[in-house]
């Protein structure tokens, strides 16, 4: 095989894994590179975004995962099947063996998928080469989704705002120092007022479809396991019928920003985000979200499509 075809063969497996290199994680990110977007990351300083809603009026405008970080010798990051799907984890199975068998806290710690993670779609408006950026997917940890839940009611009123309104949204403004998942905190947090979406930018997809659920075979070989422990191996009311652990195919991004250990926040969900109660009309000369949602739909299945 020539050089050019081994290339060839490689960018088609990239296509199919959504993968770019060896490390493995959980968004796709060769699609997200068809999308036109970038993976968004806070920077050492003041930091402004505007978020972007989904497409989806009642759906909250983040979206939670439970994810395996540091797995095996690669330093692999899986989503949890079982938080996320409700179907076997071998990371939450070897969690629960070596804590039954008393093993050493802070290995059982490593494999937690606790606290979560939110992926919200952003746009950096710090300044106008930011903003030229477009739309971006921001991996946030799960203290910064706590502070929006916090700033998302008016402590006078109790009126709950939603800021990432495409009319009436709001900027999220907020410090960062430290580089390191041991030294990184987050502060000064407030809201400033910003103008209406350009309706361009929300044409978004799915979170779902940025997401690729593991391969458990690829998930126990990051383990150190060679084989799949047998349905009895576990209580009745965890077991999932086989024809029910569906699996997809592996691909790789960027580290996510400072994953910290998994108790350096404190295990408490942010309570639920408001959702819309009435779909606003909107505003003269803007298309309808039915419009945007099915521009956003062709998009996604042109960067899905097989390149010729």
């Amino acid at each position: 095989m020539s050089n050019r075809l081994g290339a060839i063969q490689g960018e088609a497996k990239s296509l199919v894994s959504g993968q770019w290199g060896d490390r493995l994680s959980f968004i796709n990110a060769v699609l997200l590179e068809r999308l036109g977007m970038k993976q968004w990351m806070s920077k050492e300083e003041s930091n402004f975004l505007r978020i972007v809603p989904p497409l989806t009026p009642d759906a909250y405008f983040g979206f939670k995962v439970h994810v395996h970080f540091n797995l095996g010798v690669g330093k692999d990051a899986f989503l949890c099947p079982r938080m996320m799907k409700k179907e076997r984890c071998p990371a939450c199975e070897r969690q629960d063996e070596l804590k039954k068998a008393g093993a050493d806290e802070d290995v059982v710690k490593s494999l937690s998928c606790w606290p979560p993670r939110y992926l919200f779609f952003v746009i950096d408006k710090k300044n106008k080469e930011t903003e030229a950026e477009g739309v971006q997917l921001y991996n946030a940890p799960n203290s910064i989704n706590a502070e929006i839940i916090g700033l998302s009611k008016n402590k006078r009123t109790g009126e709950l705002i939603d800021i990432s309104d495409p009319e009436h949204g709001k900027l999220l403004v907020f410090d960062r120092k430290g580089k390191t998942s041991t030294n990184t905190r987050y502060s000064a947090f407030e809201l400033q007022d910003d103008g209406p979406l350009d309706p361009a930018l929300m044409e978004v997809p799915d979170f779902e479809e940025l997401l690729i659920m593991p391969d458990l075979a690829l998930m126990r070989h990051a383990l150190g396991q060679t084989t799949e422990p047998a349905a009895t191996d576990k209580p009745e009311s965890e077991r999932v019928p086989a024809d029910q652990t569906r699996t997809r195919t592996r691909e790789t991004t960027a580290t996510p920003e400072t994953v910290k250990a998994p108790d350096a926040e404190k295990k408490v969900d942010p309570p639920a985000a408001p959702k819309t109660e009435t779909a606003q009309a909107p505003a003269a000369g803007r298309p309808s979200i039915d419009e945007i949602r099915a521009k956003a739909k062709a998009r996604l299945a042109a960067a899905q499509a097989p390149k010729v």
